[in-house]
């Protein structure tokens, strides 16, 4: 995936109503960067690679329409037109790449778990089969042990209010099993991709990665 993977932005400047063409890379959209809402009207923006290359051919395309010393474009409905349809591509293209590496990072770190699983002793394999239950029992200890005075001060309020103890302790409970029942649903995900058959599961992947592309 190119570094250089952001928006080309069609601007318009709000007094001289010429277009510029160019790159951003503020996630966010704001565009700030390109001075939009205060100089600028955004017109366009599309998420593609190389946003600098494909920024700089614009102004090749349009070299005869530039204006003298500027960044700047006199375009018409038919440029824009031709601007977004080029675009258009050039996102569909990107949207592919994106996927391609999702799904090559995914088959990757897939992989990788798998050996490191069957390369672990017995008593490593037991722990990363259950990892994310032994992680949230760790924290609650820890949040136990940290919060203990803060504790301390709410049950001396409970009590005040006439409000048993155990009704804290029942409660931390209740939500303390949930957690661990959701790392346990965690855990089954993760031991089927530890033991279950690789090229099914790389199959599933596939369909599930084709379905969202759908």
């Amino acid at each position: 995936m190119s570094d250089y993977t952001g928006f080309v932005c069609v601007v318009r400047h709000k007094e001289t109503k010429a277009y510029g063409i160019f790159p951003s890379f503020d996630v966010e959209e704001k565009f700030e960067d390109l001075e939009v809402g205060d100089k600028h009207e955004l017109v366009m923006n599309y998420w593609v690679l190389d946003a600098f290359g494909v920024s700089n051919k614009f102004y090749k395309i349009f070299a005869e329409k530039r204006i003298t010393q500027s960044d700047y474009l006199v375009l018409n409905k038919k440029d824009l037109e031709e601007i977004k349809t080029i675009l258009e591509e050039k996102k569909k293209y990107t949207d592919i790449a994106i996927k391609q590496d999702g799904d090559a990072f995914w088959l990757k770190n897939f992989k990788e778990k798998r050996e490191k699983y069957s390369k672990a002793t017995k008593l490593k394999k037991f722990f990363m089969r259950h990892n994310n239950k032994f992680n949230i029992a760790a924290g609650s200890g820890i949040f136990l042990l940290i919060l203990s005075p803060v504790i301390g001060i709410g049950l001396a309020f409970l009590s005040a209010l006439g409000i048993s103890k155990y009704f804290f302790v029942a409660l931390y409970f209740g939500v303390f099993l949930f957690f661990l029942w959701m790392g346990d649903k965690d855990d089954k995900y993760e031991q089927n991709n530890l033991l279950g058959d690789e090229v099914e599961l790389i199959k599933q992947h596939q369909e599930f990665s084709k379905n969202i592309e759908d």
